[in-house]
């Protein structure tokens, strides 16, 4: 018979639940303008940095459209010297009384709609040299690549909207599980939930380790799922070397404080009974 000599001890307290694992930010890149899909400039799966461009939509049209605003706000522009010129001719004219004084308030109004127009032809080359800009679509945020959801040569709609493809920020890792209520007071000093009082998440992997960084709570619902009885939480791990992925199941440890006087014994020493864990013990007798 193998015996081990147990101590009283001082050990954390913990629960846990079945959790999953989810980007800290899971983005959609979307195409902004209309037009053909010339080129896919990233590689499908791999990290990209923000504002590192992924995909490229046929610029020609854009550039024409830029065009065509730039000559319109000259010729606006040509328009309001003219009527400024014409104001200027006919205020002299009705200071000598030539003129009647609605020809010159005809002559002014002109000349304030001729700016209004250039008002608006500035917005509209704005606008076009925008859509431009949006030609080349780039990564709002660094993260994992997604697959991409179209191919060259595709029509993206007028108007843009299109899924292009996903990036997941997976540096932090968070961790979303959920608590029967019951077992989260019962763990608790207390016998009271408090997110402040949580000292930290532990992660057990699939294969039965420990993730060597312990995590943080960064979120706790406000109120107790009516229907499940259970408390929506979410912890938050460093993931510099990528070994967590999105979507993977693992179970979550909420650390909840300490106790004194416990006993650590092997796992393989618990017995599972239909009246509960035994644990056998060898004394003096």
């Amino acid at each position: 018979v193998t015996v081990i000599e147990v101590q009283p001890t001082r050990a954390e307290t913990s629960v846990e639940a079945v959790a999953q694992t989810e980007g800290a930010r899971e983005v959609e890149v979307r195409a902004r303008v209309g037009g053909i899909l010339t080129r896919r400039i990233y590689d499908e799966g791999a990290p990209v940095k923000a504002g590192q461009p992924l995909f490229e939509i046929d610029r020609v049209p854009l550039d024409v459209a830029v065009a065509q605003a730039k000559a319109q706000l000259a010729q606006n522009k040509a328009r309001v010297d003219q009527t400024q010129r014409e104001a200027a001719r006919l205020k002299g004219l009705l200071a000598e009384q030539a003129i009647s004084q609605r020809e010159y308030d005809t002559a002014t109004s002109d000349d304030a709609a001729a700016k209004a127009a250039v008002q608006a032809a500035q917005a509209s080359l704005r606008q076009a040299e925008l859509n431009l800009s949006y030609a080349t679509v780039t990564a709002p945020v660094g993260g994992l690549s997604g697959r991409a959801a179209v191919s060259e040569g595709t029509l993206i709609a007028t108007g843009g909207g299109t899924l292009l493809t996903t990036i997941v920020q997976i540096n932090p890792m968070w961790v979303r599980f959920s608590v029967v209520e019951s077992e989260l007071t019962a763990a608790m000093p207390d016998g009271r939930f408090r997110a402040q009082g949580i000292r930290g998440v532990e992660l057990v992997l699939p294969d039965g380790s420990v993730y060597p960084q312990r995590g943080r709570l960064n979120f706790a619902a406000s109120q107790i799922d009516p229907k499940l009885g259970t408390l929506q939480l979410r912890g938050e791990f460093p993931n510099a070397d990528g070994r967590l992925l999105p979507g993977q199941f693992v179970r979550a440890r909420l650390i909840t404080g300490e106790r004194d006087g416990v006993f650590k014994v092997p796992q393989a020493a618990v017995l599972q009974t239909d009246k509960g864990p035994m644990v056998m013990l060898a004394g003096a007798d």
